[in-house]
């Protein structure tokens, strides 16, 4: 019974965002929050997208999960006439990049959690191409964008995100510190990255 619901809310938030219609509540009610992911379509490129998932416990505790899940992998229905290419897929889990919580030792603190701020690492060293046609600098960039609108909404209990890059060294710049006072708790679904080019089809 939970995972029909949590397939029929993800079917639903999926369709709307897509059409634009999602909006933000900020602090979700009945146990429902909202995690921004880089969806991934093959005919209109990455888009930045509302998923809802079903959580337990205080946001104190799930703070850092809620960045972490910016790359988990939903199973997201695919509406009719989507086309028989691959489509609706989470663009960092389907190329192999992950976000992952730096170990905390601290007995009352949540994994990840130093203080105000959130130690994570994004793994680039397990990218791969998918037939999807997907670019490591496009997806790199969308998953970044999605981790701060996840860290900054978690009420404030996370104001630092300290992002740890881990593999190519062409993106290292990402590596940094980034105060959220300033960052969009919500950016609204759209399409980040256009159309792939036709080299990139698959076979």
């Amino acid at each position: 019974m939970l995972r029909t619901r949590i397939r029929v809310l993800l079917v639903l938030s999926f369709a709307f965002a897509m059409s634009g219609i999602v909006q933000d509540s900020g602090a979700t009610t009945d146990g429902v929050r909202l995690i921004t992911q880089p969806i991934a379509t093959f005919e209109t490129g990455i888009w930045i997208v509302d998923v809802p998932v079903i959580s337990a416990g205080s946001l104190w505790d799930g703070a850092g999960a809620f960045v972490e899940m910016t790359s988990r992998s939903f199973p997201i229905e695919i509406l009719p006439g989507a086309g028989s290419h691959p489509a609706g897929q989470n663009a960092a889990a389907v190329t192999g990049i992950s976000v992952r919580l730096l170990p905390n030792t601290t007995r009352n603190s949540p994994p990840g959690l130093f203080g105000d701020t959130l130690r994570v690492e994004l793994d680039l060293t397990g990218f791969r191409r998918s037939q999807l046609g997907l670019r490591i600098e496009d997806v790199t960039a969308a998953t970044v964008h999605c981790m701060l609108v996840n860290a900054g909404r978690t009420g404030g209990i996370i104001k630092y995100l300290d992002l740890r890059i881990r593999g190519d060294r062409q993106f290292s710049s990402a590596g940094r510190v980034y105060g959220l006072r300033d960052f969009p708790e919500h950016c609204g679904a759209r399409q980040y990255t256009k159309e792939r080019r036709d080299d990139a089809r698959p076979n």
